[in-house]
C-alpha cells in the first residue's frame, strides 16, 4: 500500500511533515544542530493505517565530554526555597579531558565551573540553589554549547504548600483528586506525607492537614501519633504554621484517639474528639462533611503560637464533599 505521511521527530519535537500518495520518498533534509547531542526518528503511516517508526539516528558534538540527565526538584517552588539540580557529566574518551559547566536562569549565568575527567570517568553532580523569580526556565551549557533545558513552575511568594498526611492509614486519604486541582488552580503546591515525617520535613510547609485513621490497616500502632510526631506538629505550629485535623467516619479505637487528644490537649485546646457518629455525609454548620466523628467544645479555630489549629469534626476535602464546601476552602487556603 502506498505510503500517506512520513514525519520526522527530533529531541525537541515534530521537525518535518510530509503528505505521501506513493510507495516511496526519497528526500535531503539539512538539519543545524544547535545543541551538544541530538537525535531524529522517522513515523510512517500508509494509507491501510499501519504504522512504522524507524531507529533514532543520534549526534553528539565532537568534545568527549558530554551531559546527561539534567534534573530540577522539586519542580514546583516559589522564591527563597530550596531547589536541588542535577545532572551527569561523562568523558568518553580514553584520555583525560575538561570541560567548562555553565548553568542559566531567565536573568543570566547562576553557576559556571571548569571539570577535570579522567579517562571514562563518569560523576553525578548535585547543586543546592535558592529559588529566585528568574530561575522558571535552567539551561545547562559545556563550553558554552546548550544540552538541556528545564521548566519549572515558579509561584507566587504569597501560594502555600499544603501537605497531606497519609502515613497514619489516614480515613479517604485517596480521595482527594478535586482538592489537589483546586489548590492548584489557585497557585499552591499540594503534596502527601507516604511516610513519617521526620525533624526538618515541615520547614518548607504551610499547611499541614492530618485526617484521622481510618478502620483500614493491620496495625493499629501505625495509626497512632507517635510523641516524636507530636512534638514536630507542635514546633510546625509554633513557628506559624496551619494545622487542620479532619474527623473520620470510621471506628477508631480509644487508644489510637488518645494520641490525637494528647497533641491537641498539649497545645493548649480543650477540644477532643469522641466515638465515630456517622460514615455518611452530613452538613453542620453549613459545611459537608464525609462522615463526622463526635468533636466536644464549641471552637474549631485556635492559636498557638504563631500558627493556627483548625478542628473539624469530619472531612471536607473528599471528592464526594468538596464540592459543596467552596467558601470553607477559599477561607482556608485563599
Amino acid at each position: 500500500d502506498p505510503l500517506e505521511t512520513v514525519k520526522i521527530f527530533s529531541r525537541d519535537g515534530l521537525f518535518a511533515q510530509f503528505l505521501v500518495d506513493s510507495h516511496e520518498l526519497d528526500l535531503s533534509i539539512r538539519a543545524n544542530i544547535e545543541t551538544g547531542f541530538q537525535y531524529f526518528f522517522i513515523y510512517v503511516k500508509g494509507s491501510d493505517g499501519e504504522e512504522a517508526v524507524s531507529s533514532p539516528i543520534w549526534f553528539q558534538r565532537s568534545n568527549p565530554v558530554h551531559l546527561y540527565n539534567p534534573s530540577a526538584y522539586p519542580e514546583s517552588v516559589k522564591p527563597g526555597e530550596n531547589l536541588t539540580l542535577s545532572f551527569q557529566i561523562s568523558n568518553l574518551s580514553t584520555e583525560e579531558a575538561s570541560s567548562m559547566i555553565q548553568i542559566t536562569n531567565l536573568s543570566g549565568e547562576i553557576y559556571s565551573e571548569t571539570v577535570m575527567l579522567e579517562k571514562f570517568e563518569s560523576k553525578i553532580v548535585n547543586l543546592q540553589r535558592t529559588v529566585e523569580a528568574h530561575d522558571g526556565v535552567i539551561s545547562f551549557f559545556l563550553d558554552s554549547v546548550p544540552y538541556s533545558s528545564i521548566k519549572l513552575n515558579i509561584r507566587s511568594k504569597d501560594s502555600l504548600n499544603v501537605l497531606l498526611d497519609r502515613s497514619h492509614v489516614n480515613y479517604a486519604s485517596d480521595r482527594r483528586g478535586k482538592f489537589e486541582a483546586l489548590l492548584e488552580e489557585n497557585g499552591h503546591k499540594y503534596s502527601t506525607a507516604d511516610r513519617i515525617f521526620k525533624e526538618g520535613e515541615l520547614n518548607t510547609i504551610d499547611v499541614l492537614i492530618i485526617p484521622l485513621p481510618g478502620a483500614g490497616g493491620s496495625f493499629e500502632r501505625l495509626k497512632m501519633l507517635m510523641p516524636q510526631q507530636a512534638e514536630i506538629i507542635k514546633q510546625f505550629v509554633l513557628n506559624g504554621g496551619t494545622l487542620i485535623i479532619t474527623g473520620s467516619g470510621d471506628e477508631i479505637s480509644s487508644d489510637v484517639l488518645a494520641t490525637y487528644n494528647k497533641l491537641i490537649e498539649e497545645m493548649g485546646i480543650s477540644n477532643r474528639y469522641e466515638a465515630t457518629i456517622t460514615g455518611e455525609e452530613t452538613e453542620l454548620d453549613g459545611i459537608l462533611f464525609d462522615g463526622l466523628s463526635d468533636l466536644q467544645g464549641e471552637s474549631i479555630d485556635h492559636e498557638y503560637g504563631q500558627g493556627r489549629v483548625f478542628l473539624f469534626p469530619g472531612d471536607p476535602f473528599t471528592d464526594d464533599v468538596i464540592d459543596h464546601n467552596s467558601e470553607l476552602i477559599y477561607r482556608l487556603f485563599r
